[in-house]
């Protein structure tokens, strides 16, 4: 196969055969600086799809494959993270690709990327931290579990003298059963001697994720690149590695005050700060099992230490820190009338807990049956969030407080976006929001399986995500064709009606030409009097055919494949992006 037929291959490469693709990487390994320009700009096509089918080749096939596909992945910049691996867990880089990683040659680790690698990894979420008591002879000990969905979870063991802040005087005792999990005791007294006799005991929980040997390949590329980057070694040495269980957890009785008040909230959001601060200030964000409610009941618990752990009949638990200096405890929401609970000032930790969130997410009317019990005690003031129970309700796709900040007249803000990046069908927007006094916000939105975008430099002053939006017509509504038969007694006039309804039904987000023949023109089309009218959204075809029909014209309508799924709009003024999930931090 000489360079002509490679630059061909690289302009298809998703549809062909692994023998080409094969072909294709190989030459990239060895190729000249000139052949191997050539081959990187002869690509076309969705980055993913490119990125997919060099990762499915990998899988047991030779180095020079592995080192055309570390050339490859660079130049599409497939992100690097570092990863823990071997006996002494190492850190490593690695590309994130779909479905396993695949390990960067050495020589290209300088510290920089190692560095970039280290922040990606933290960025990451879908971790969820939870904390046990392992019972002793006549105590008990905290034992913190870290698990997530991605094989990088156990680079945070990097860091797990933060999960209970402030870090332990002696260090933090670490265990990496699995890739997708850590385990930590922070070390303040002697009680760790009775911790690691059950941490060496206690099979794996389940949720913690498979063992290493379960996790897809680690696969290595050995050529560096082309002295892009310097040969640096960078290593951390693990504490200690063992297999560890969560034993149920033993709880001391305490002394509890209660008190009973109502609620309300807006956009999703409930925030719990002290009162002499801005809401926008807060540090804990409630989410919310409907966008708006009022008059919701709550019991607030006063503990002198940490209450029972009681998860029957309660749908979500939360434990999170806070800090109260003037005295009140406030639950605020944006454009709502906070209210405010007396507490002494001071330190604590608090757990909150919902109840029949299912029916309320779905109730019509008022009074949905939803109810909710923050309990709070002394504690630290700086403690990781913990999802003790985690509520599946919560909305596939989540803005967080960007339409509360917009929404807010007492900040008077205005966002714009200041950047985008691409990779696969991933799309990441950075937003920043610009308010009174000079008070500025920054948020990343993170898009994924990513269909359409169109971003724009102007200022927006909402933020919103639509289940239900012109913008996904030409997705997630059936597919059909139009044809009709008859002349209208006045076919200019018709075609006019015609682009009225289309406008009204899909605005901006459907181009007419789009979806109706434009081969000759609409006009002359319909003076034609018959022939195939329009290919598109079933929803806008139907109108078309109501206005012909009205206009004498007869139609038929053919529906020709169902429409798209767990689709959504993210709408930001003039910018707007179709994706499946939407996550913001």
């Amino acid at each position: 196969m000489d360079d002509e037929d490679l630059r061909t291959v690289a302009g298809s490469l998703p549809q062909r055969d692994g023998a080409d693709v094969d072909r294709y990487l190989e030459a990239l390994a060895t190729a000249d600086d000139d052949t191997f320009d050539a081959l990187l700009n002869a690509l076309a096509g969705d980055v993913g799809q490119i990125v997919a089918a060099a990762a499915a080749r990998l899988a047991g096939a030779g180095p020079t494959v592995h080192e055309g596909a570390a050339e490859l992945f660079d130049h599409l910049e497939v992100p690097i993270k570092a990863i823990l691996a071997g006996d002494d867990l190492d850190v490593l880089l690695a590309f994130d690709l779909p479905g396993g990683i695949m390990l960067v040659p050495p020589e290209w680790g300088d510290e920089e990327l190692f560095v970039q690698a280290l922040g990606r990894v933290r960025a990451e979420g879908g971790l969820q931290l939870d904390r046990h008591e392992v019972t002793l002879d006549d105590d008990t000990a905290p034992l913190f579990v870290l698990h997530g969905p991605s094989v990088f979870t156990s680079t945070h063991a990097l860091w797990a003298d933060e999960f209970d802040p402030p870090a332990a005087p002696h260090g933090t005792l670490v265990a990496v059963p699995t890739r997708n999990a850590v385990l930590a005791h922070p070390i303040r007294d002697a009680r760790v001697a009775g911790v690691v006799e059950p941490m060496l005991e206690l099979p794996l929980g389940r949720r913690a994720g498979p063992r290493t040997v379960d996790h897809p390949p680690v696969l290595v590329a050995r050529r560096p690149p082309r002295g892009r980057r310097r040969d640096v070694r960078f290593r951390a040495t693990a504490r200690t590695s063992i297999g560890i269980g969560a034993p149920p957890p033993t709880f001391r009785p305490v002394t509890a005050w209660a008190t009973d008040l109502e609620f309300a909230y807006d956009h999703g959001h409930l925030y719990v700060v002290d009162a002499s601060s801005h809401w926008s200030e807060a540090q804990v964000d409630v989410r919310m099992p409907r966008s708006a409610n009022f008059f919701v009941p709550l019991r607030v618990e006063g503990w002198g230490g940490r209450p029972p752990l009681d998860l029957d009949g309660w749908d979500q638990v939360t434990e999170f820190s806070l800090t109260v200096a003037s005295g009140k405890l406030a639950l605020a929401s944006a454009g709502i009338d906070e209210v405010t609970v007396g507490i002494a000032p001071g330190a604590y930790r608090a757990r909150w807990s919902g109840r029949n969130l299912n029916e309320a997410a779905t109730w019509e009317g008022d009074d949905p049956p939803d109810s909710y019990r923050l309990q709070i005690w002394p504690g630290p003031s700086e403690a990781p969030r913990a999802e003790i129970k985690h509520w599946p309700g919560v909305g596939h796709s989540e803005l967080g407080d960007l339409p509360a900040l917009l929404a807010d007249e007492d900040l008077d803000a205005l966002g714009a976006i200041v950047g985008s990046e691409r990779t696969g069908d991933a799309l990441r927007l950075g937003v920043r929001l610009a308010g009174v006094d000079g008070r500025t916000w920054d948020r990343t939105i993170r898009a994924d399986g990513v269909v359409r975008w169109i971003v724009s430099s102007s200022r927006f002053h909402r933020a919103a995500l639509h289940a239900e939006h012109p913008g996904l017509l030409p997705y997630s509504d059936d597919f059909g064709g139009l044809s009709f038969h008859g002349r209208a007694a006045d076919p200019e006039r018709l075609a006019n009606a015609l682009r009225a309804t289309h406008a009204e039904l899909a605005g901006r987000y459907v181009a007419f030409e789009e979806v109706v023949n434009s081969f000759l023109g609409v006009e002359a089309l319909l003076e034609l009097g018959y022939g195939q009218l329009a290919n598109g959204p079933v929803t806008l075809l139907r109108r078309y055919a109501e206005v012909a029909e009205a206009h004498g014209v007869d139609t038929r309508l053919t529906v020709t494949g169902p429409g798209r799924n767990g689709l959504c709009v993210l709408e930001l003024g003039e910018t707007y992006v179709v994706a499946e999930r939407f996550t913001i931090t």
